[in-house]
């Protein structure tokens, strides 16, 4: 019986988890045909695609740059954690890092929209203004990332749990 049950679970287990990287595919598609569509409502010159193109890659270079610094300092944070005496100090500090890393991200997104704002004419701005809103420094649908569903700053993997006792490593 238990050979039984743990076959059914592994063939449940073969038949699911393929759907998962395919709705990571689907949302990926979508966003890209979100874009893809939106160029095409604002009818571009070649010479405003050719200069939102470098606008885009030198903002993705600082995206990354930018995401990497967070994700190394919450590292930081973490092993802070993991020592028998916490610093309260070093934590609050890298944790206002964290917090204006994010607040300069946000600014750059600002900034970055405003640049590809400054290339187009009148009705391209009309159109850029509808199919791609900055809506407090975000895109539409997009929440503060990593604070939805009550997850905090740790993105879910939170170090501490029950009454101040360590968690055990979350793996995955």
């Amino acid at each position: 019986m238990k050979r039984q049950i743990i076959n059914i679970i592994a063939v449940a287990l073969v038949a699911i988890l393929p759907l998962g990287s395919m709705f990571a595919q689907a949302k990926g598609q979508g966003k890209f045909q979100g874009r893809q569509k939106m160029l095409q409502e604002l009818n571009l010159t070649q010479d405003q695609k050719d200069q939102i193109a470098k606008l885009r890659l030198e903002h993705q270079k600082q995206m990354i740059d930018y995401r990497s610094d967070v994700a190394k300092t919450r590292l930081e944070i973490k092993n802070l954690f993991l020592n028998k005496d916490v610093n309260e100090n070093k934590v609050l500090d890298l944790t206002k890092k964290v917090s204006d890393m994010q607040a300069d991200m946000k600014a750059s997104s600002i900034k970055h929209w405003f640049q590809i704002y400054s290339l187009l004419n009148d009705q391209q701005k009309e159109t850029f203004r509808k199919t791609a809103p900055m809506l407090n420094g975000q895109r539409r649908g997009e929440g503060m990332k990593g604070m939805r569903r009550g997850r905090g700053m740790m993105q879910g993997k939170g170090m501490m749990q029950g009454h101040g006792k360590m968690a055990p490593e979350n793996k995955g």
